[in-house]
C-alpha cells in the first residue's frame, strides 16, 4: 500500500469516527473471541469424557503427557550430565539419582495407564464375559458411568452457553458491518449535498444578476414596471418550485407502497403464525405420547423396586428363623470349639500374621536401601563441592541431613499403617475364634447388613438408570422439535422479526430501501434540466442501492449463522470415540519412542562410564 493510500485510509477512518460520533453508532470492535474458545476448550472437554470409553481414553492420554514431560525431564538432565567434566564414581551416582528422583511417579503412572487398558476391556467385555471382571473394575465403572451423566449435563449447559455467546458476537459483528456501511452512505451524502448547496447557491446568485440585467433592459412605465418584476421573479424561481413540486408528488407515492409493503409483510406473519400452530399441534401429539410412555415405565420401574424389597427382605427374614434355629440347637447341644481346636487356629493366624509381615519388611527394605544409598552418594558429592568452605558444607549437610530424615520418616510411617492393619486383622480373627457364637452372630449380622445395602444400590440403580433414560429421551425429542420450529422461523425471520431492537424485519426494510432507491432514481431523471440537485439524487440512488445490498448481504449470512449455532445448540452431544482412540495410540506410540529414546541414550551413556 502506497503512502497516498495509507494517508486516505487514515483520513477516512478519521472521517467515519466523526460522523458515527454525530450520529451516536457504536463502531468498536466486539471483544469476545477469548470466551468463546475457551467456552469450546471446556465444551470439547465435557464431550470428550461423557462416554465411560472416552473418560478411560482421556485419562489414558493425560496420563501419557505427564510421562513423557518426565522422560523429557530425564532427557535434559542426562544431556546436562554428559557435558559435566566430573570423574566417573560421580557421574555414575548423578545418573542413579536421576532414576531415583522419578521413579515413584513413573511407576504410579505406568500402573494407572496398564489398569485402564484392563479396564477398557473389562468394559467391552462386561456383558460377554461378565464373571471375569474384578470388583475393582466395577467400582471403577460404576464411579466413571456417575462422573459421565454430570460431564453429558454439563456438555449441554456449556454447548447453550458456547452457542449464545456466539450468535450475540455474530450479531455485534452484523451490527458493526451495517452501521459502516451506513456511515459510509451518510459520508457520501453530506459530501455530495455539500456540492449540491454551492451550486444552488450559484444558480440563485445568477437568477439575482439575470433578473436585475433584464431590468436594467428594459425601460417600463412605474405601473408596468412593478408587474414585470414579479413576473419575472416567479419565472426565474419556477425552476426550483417545479422540481419541489415533483419531489411532493414522488412522496406521495412512496407512502402508498409502504403501504402495500406493510400488507404483504402482514399477510405473511398470519402465514408463519398458521404454520407454527399447525406444527406445534403434531409435536404436541407426540410428547402427550412420549409422557404416557415415560409414565408407564417409571411406574414398572417403582413396582420392580417394590417387588425386589419385598422378595429380598423375605428372604433375609427367612434367613433369620433358620440362624435362630441353627443357633438354639448350639446352645441346646452347648457345641463349642476345644482347647486344641483353638490353640491350632491361634498357630496358623500367627504363622500367616509372620508371613505377611516378613513380606512387608522385605517389601520396605527394597525402598530404604536405595534411598540411603542415594543419600550416602549425595553426602559424599556435598563433601566434594564445599570441601574447601566449611561452613558451606556444615549447611549443606544439616539440609541433606533434614531431607533424609523426612523421607526416612515418611516410608517410617507408611510400613507402621501397613504393619497396624495386619495387626488389626489378626486381633479380629483371635477375638472372634475365641466366641463361636459371637463368631456366628457378628458374621450374620454383617452379611445381613451387607445384603439389604446392595439391595437398596440395586433398587437406587434401577431408579437411576430409568431416569436417566427418559432424561436423555425427552431432551432428544425436545431438540428435534426445535430444530423443526428453528428452520421455520430461518425461513420467514426476514419478514417477520427482527434481531435489532426497534427496527423492522430486515427483508421489509431491504423492499423499502429498494422502492427509495427507485424513487431517487426517478426523481433525478426527472429532475433533470430542472434543478442541479438531479445529480444528487442519481448519486444518492446509486449510493442508497449499493447500501441496501451490502445489508441484505450482511443480514443473509446473519441469518444463516444464527440458524447454524441455533441447530447445533439443540444436537445432543457425542464424543468422537474414533479421534479419541487415535490420539490415546499415537500418545501411547509417543510415550514408547521418548521411553527407549531414554534408555538407549542412558545405557550407552552408562556403559561408557563402566568401559
Amino acid at each position: 500500500m502506497s503512502v497516498v493510500e495509507t494517508e486516505n485510509t487514515k483520513i477516512l477512518e478519521r472521517t467515519r469516527q466523526e460522523t458515527a460520533r454525530k450520529l451516536d453508532i457504536d463502531l468498536s470492535e466486539p471483544k469476545q473471541e477469548g470466551r468463546i474458545k475457551a467456552l469450546f476448550a471446556l465444551y470439547k472437554r465435557y464431550t470428550n469424557q461423557m462416554s465411560i470409553c472416552g473418560s478411560i481414553y482421556c485419562e489414558i492420554i493425560d496420563q501419557c503427557n505427564r510421562l513423557i514431560d518426565i522422560y523429557g525431564q530425564k532427557q535434559r538432565k542426562l544431556n546436562e550430565i554428559k557435558e559435566m567434566k566430573d570423574n566417573t564414581f560421580l557421574l555414575r551416582t548423578r545418573l542413579k539419582s536421576i532414576n531415583y528422583q522419578f521413579g515413584e511417579v513413573i511407576k504410579d503412572l505406568e500402573e494407572k495407564i496398564e489398569f485402564n487398558k484392563e479396564l477398557l476391556i473389562a468394559y467391552e467385555n462386561k456383558y460377554v464375559n461378565n464373571h471375569s471382571i474384578t470388583s475393582k473394575h466395577r467400582t471403577k465403572l460404576k464411579e466413571l458411568e456417575d462422573v459421565c451423566w454430570k460431564n453429558w449435563l454439563r456438555a449441554i449447559e456449556v454447548n447453550s452457553e458456547l452457542r449464545n455467546t456466539i450468535i450475540g458476537f455474530e450479531n455485534r459483528k452484523a451490527l458493526l458491518a451495517l452501521s459502516k456501511a451506513y456511515v459510509d452512505y451518510c459520508i457520501f451524502v453530506d459530501l455530495h449535498m455539500k456540492d449540491c448547496f454551492e451550486l444552488v447557491k450559484d444558480l440563485k446568485k445568477d437568477g439575482i444578476i439575470e433578473y436585475y440585467e433584464i431590468l436594467r433592459r428594459y425601460d417600463l412605465p412605474d405601473k408596468k414596471k412593478l408587474n414585470f418584476q414579479l413576473f419575472l421573479q416567479k419565472k426565474i424561481e419556477s425552476r426550483l418550485s417545479d422540481a419541489m413540486e415533483l419531489k411532493t408528488l414522488f412522496g406521495s407515492y412512496l407512502d402508498l407502497n409502504y403501504g402495500q409493503l406493510d400488507s404483504a409483510v402482514s399477510d405473511l406473519r398470519d402465514q408463519f403464525l398458521r404454520d407454527k400452530k399447525e406444527i406445534l399441534a403434531v409435536v404436541n401429539y407426540y410428547k402427550r405420547f412420549l409422557l404416557q410412555k415415560q409414565v408407564l415405565f417409571t411406574e414398572e420401574a417403582e413396582k420392580l423396586v417394590l417387588y425386589l424389597k419385598k422378595r429380598y427382605l423375605e428372604k433375609i427374614d427367612f434367613l433369620c428363623s433358620r440362624f435362630q434355629m441353627y443357633n438354639a440347637e448350639v446352645l441346646a447341644t452347648n457345641k463349642e470349639i476345644s482347647e486344641e481346636d483353638l490353640a491350632f487356629l491361634k498357630k496358623v493366624f500367627t504363622e500367616e500374621f509372620d508371613k505377611h509381615l516378613n513380606k512387608l519388611k522385605i517389601e520396605y527394605s527394597k525402598k530404604f536401601l536405595p534411598l540411603l544409598d542415594n543419600f550416602f552418594h549425595a553426602e559424599e558429592l556435598v563433601g566434594s563441592a564445599y570441601a574447601l568452605d566449611p561452613d558451606k558444607l556444615e549447611e549443606k549437610m544439616k539440609e541433606l541431613k533434614h531431607l533424609k530424615n523426612l523421607n526416612l520418616d515418611v516410608l517410617v510411617q507408611k510400613f507402621e499403617a501397613e504393619k497396624k492393619k495386619i495387626e488389626t486383622l489378626l486381633d479380629k480373627n483371635m477375638d472372634l475364634i475365641s466366641d463361636v457364637n459371637k463368631l456366628n452372630v457378628d458374621q450374620f449380622n454383617e452379611v445381613l447388613s451387607r445384603l439389604r445395602k446392595d439391595c437398596e444400590l440395586i433398587c437406587c440403580e434401577i431408579l437411576n438408570l430409568n431416569n436417566r433414560y427418559w432424561v436423555k429421551a425427552n431432551a432428544e425429542f425436545n431438540c428435534e422439535a426445535r430444530r423443526i420450529f428453528i428452520k421455520l422461523r430461518h425461513k420467514y425471520s426476514p419478514w417477520i422479526k427482527s434481531w435489532r431492537k426497534n427496527s423492522k424485519p430486515w427483508m421489509h426494510e431491504y423492499l423499502m430501501l429498494n422502492m427509495n432507491h427507485e424513487v431517487l432514481k426517478a426523481v433525478g431523471e426527472i429532475l433533470e434540466g430542472y434543478s442541479p440537485e438531479a445529480d444528487l439524487y442519481k448519486k444518492a440512488s446509486k449510493a442508497l442501492l449499493q447500501y441496501s445490498e451490502i445489508s441484505r448481504k450482511i443480514h443473509k449470512e446473519r441469518d444463516d449463522m444464527e440458524a447454524k449455532q441455533l441447530l447445533m445448540l439443540n444436537k445432543i452431544p457425542t464424543p468422537e470415540l474414533d479421534e479419541l482412540l487415535s490420539e490415546s495410540n499415537r500418545k501411547l506410540d509417543e510415550l514408547r519412542r521418548h521411553y527407549e529414546n531414554y534408555w538407549s541414550d542412558y545405557n550407552r551413556f552408562y556403559n561408557s562410564l563402566i568401559s
